[in-house]
Formats: C-alpha cells, sequence, structure tokens
C-alpha cells in the first residue's frame, strides 16, 4: 500500500500526530483487510479514513489514545462504503485475502498452512465477531477499548431502549418493559420496610433449606439491617433464628423426658420410650419405621445437647 502522507503533511499538523499516523498504517491495514475481504480495497479504504483523520486533527486530545480513535474513523469509513454499495452494488473483489497477515512475530513460527487455515477461519466468522477478535486478540485492544472502538455499547443501550420505547406503546406496563434495560438506564427507586416483615424475610431466605445464592443474598441484607438496627438484630437472632420451635408430639415427648429428678442426659432408650406411640412403630423387621417428624425432633434434641 502506498499513501503519500508526507504530502499530505502541512504547517498546522504536529509531527507527533503525523509519526502516530504513520507508526499506525501497517495495523490499519491490517484490520481493513479482515473488514473488506481485499488488498485492494483495504488499501483505499485506510487511504480514505487516514485523509479524513487529517482533516478532524483537531478533533484528536492529545494524551488520549490515538489508535483506539483512528479504528473508529477506519470503521465508520467502512460503515459508509457498506451504506453505498447498498444503492450501487459491490465492487468485484481482485483478490482473496487468506494468505494475507501483517507482521506480528508469529509467522516465522508457523507454518504457511496453518497460517491460512487460521485466517481463512477468522473470514469465515460474522463481521461483528471478526472485528472484535482482530482488535482484541491481533491489535491488544482490551475487550472495553474494541467496544468503544465499534461503538457495541452505545449500540446495544440504543436498540434496548427503543424495545423499551416499542414496548410501552403496546401499553405494557413498564415494570415488564424495562426488563431488559441496563443498570445504566435504571431510574432511582427507594424502598422500604417494617423490622417485622424484614425479619421474616430474612428468616425464610437465610434458613438452610434456601437456595445457596438466595442465602448469600439474605447474608448481605442482614450484615446492613445489623448495622443499621443492631439492638433489634440482636432480639431477632436470639428469640428467633437461634431459637427452636417444637410441635405439640415434640412438646409430649419433652415433658415425659423432663418429668422427675434426672441426672444427665437421657439414654437412646429413655428417648425411644418418651416419644409417642405414633412414633414408635415399627416394621416387620423390628426397625423404626421413617417418621420425619420424630427425625426433626430428635435432630433439635442433638443440636441442644451440643449446644
Amino acid at each position: 500500500m502506498f499513501i503519500r502522507l508526507g504530502l499530505c503533511f502541512n504547517g498546522a499538523m504536529t509531527q507527533t500526530f503525523g509519526d502516530q499516523l504513520v507508526e499506525l498504517l501497517p495495523r490499519l491495514r491490517r484490520f481493513a483487510i479482515s473488514l473488506c475481504g481485499s488488498r485492494e480495497r483495504a488499501d483505499e479504504l485506510v487511504q480514505t479514513a487516514c485523509a479524513k483523520a487529517l482533516a478532524a486533527q483537531a478533533s484528536w486530545t492529545p494524551g488520549t489514545r490515538f489508535d483506539s480513535w483512528m479504528f473508529r474513523i477506519l470503521r465508520n469509513t467502512w460503515i459508509d462504503v457498506l451504506r453505498r454499495q447498498r444503492v450501487e452494488g459491490p465492487p468485484a473483489d481482485s483478490d482473496g485475502y487468506a494468505h494475507v497477515m501483517g507482521s506480528d512475530g508469529e509467522e516465522t513460527a508457523l507454518s504457511r498452512l496453518t497460517l491460512q487455515a487460521v485466517w481463512t477461519a477468522i473470514g469465515s466468522l460474522p463481521v461483528e465477531q471478526r472485528e472484535v477478535l482482530l482488535l482484541v486478540a491481533i491489535e491488544g485492544f482490551t475487550y472495553g477499548e474494541a467496544a468503544e472502538v465499534l461503538g457495541i455499547i452505545e449500540g446495544e443501550q440504543r436498540a434496548v431502549r427503543e424495545g423499551y420505547e416499542r414496548m410501552l406503546e403496546l401499553d405494557i406496563r413498564r415494570e415488564l418493559a424495562r426488563v431488559n434495560l441496563g443498570v445504566a438506564q435504571y431510574t432511582e427507586w427507594y424502598w422500604k420496610n417494617d423490622l417485622h416483615n424484614l425479619f421474616r424475610f430474612l428468616m425464610l431466605r437465610m434458613d438452610d433449606h434456601a437456595q445457596y445464592k438466595i442465602r448469600v443474598y439474605a447474608e448481605a441484607m442482614a450484615k446492613i439491617v445489623k448495622a443499621v438496627a443492631p439492638v433489634a438484630w440482636e432480639a431477632f437472632e436470639d428469640y428467633v433464628l437461634k431459637a427452636r420451635k417444637f410441635s405439640g408430639l415434640e412438646m409430649e415427648a419433652l415433658e415425659r423426658l423432663l418429668s422427675g429428678e434426672r441426672k444427665g442426659w437421657p439414654d437412646e432408650a429413655e428417648i425411644t420410650a418418651a416419644m409417642p406411640e405414633v412414633w414408635q412403630q415399627r416394621r416387620s423387621d423390628g426397625e423404626l419405621k421413617r417418621n420425619r417428624e420424630r427425625d426433626e425432633f430428635l435432630a433439635k434434641l442433638r443440636e441442644i445437647r451440643k449446644g
């Protein structure tokens, strides 16, 4: 590619701007080839982009990333070309690009066959994926920088916002229509609750039977509540979280166990004898029948004894 940048320099352009532009040309050409699939068309694309950059030199802010600015100009130029092609029709390609790749230090270590296979695979990707891959994997951009160059974030937010507004036009409730909106587009809102209902909410979601992610979320909320209302939290922890409830049958068994003088903790035979008859029903093999309430009661006793 031959671009006579030297002839384009003028007194208003600093040497720093020109040096950066010349240094960036191989990378621009490599990216242009990935966009249009032809070396000749890529050269024309880069030349047009460079001309636009020279004309818009004043809009570049020194100290910011020059390569991001140039790649954005190049891509916008390519978009303009695509729009023209919709009316005029695509030009005939004079060559392919499967064998072309900018020098990045790896060509000497890879066989030409492997290099062609990789480049062909990249060329088969959709344009959006190919652009991101080349900017990140070859040009060294971060995903955030690549998104900025390609306008992905702005475009996605615009599309999501348009979808939200279309759903409102269809008389869909705002609470449902906003489900796809990004956090950056959420409006600020306030939520209030009384401690009684909040503690009940946390009790259910901090239970061992709750899903793990729900427990983690509830535990994070609990830390906030404890810091805001420490006295109420202490009472909630003492009377609810660490408390144990007993059913009617469980209370019957406890009354038998606790009646009279007793030294030490009752053994297993005494506990079994104190249980209601419905808990003592046995199978034909002599083992106790399964009973969830009995098992929960025994688990509570073990926990009390452990404490």
